[in-house]
């Protein structure tokens, strides 16, 4: 399945810089993109995009959906869509409906695509 580009956020609401390197919880109700590196728990009911650079590590995720082009290890479990771009490096569980994975990317583990309704 293709995940048209428009589908992403044009404007992010929350980010964390390619300077920031945070460990713990993060929870937010809005569109996240980071760009620096991350390792813990993160929960959004909003899209979050991880850019090429970033490295989230040993991470449990839950977003309504969720777009890598950097560096994603641990857990993601998305209520819309997972998208794997250019240069995404995961390995990970991952419990979605609908994925897309890029021939440039690297992908190890596991998916789960539940359809609606199950």
């Amino acid at each position: 399945m293709v995940i048209p580009r428009k589908v992403r956020p044009l404007l992010y609401s929350t980010e964390l810089s390619e300077h920031v390197k945070m460990e713990g919880n993060l929870r937010t109700e809005a569109s996240l993109l980071i760009k620096g590196s991350f390792s813990g728990t993160i929960e959004s009911v909003a899209h979050i995009t991880i850019e090429n650079g970033a490295a989230v590590d040993s991470c449990t995720l839950s977003a309504r959906s969720l777009s890598v082009f950097g560096r994603f290890s641990g857990s993601i479990k998305a209520s819309g869509f997972v998208e794997l771009g250019d240069k995404a490096s995961v390995s990970a569980e991952v419990e979605a409906p609908a994925m897309s994975v890029s021939s440039a990317s690297r992908f190890e583990g596991h998916i789960t695509m539940l359809g609606n309704g199950d």
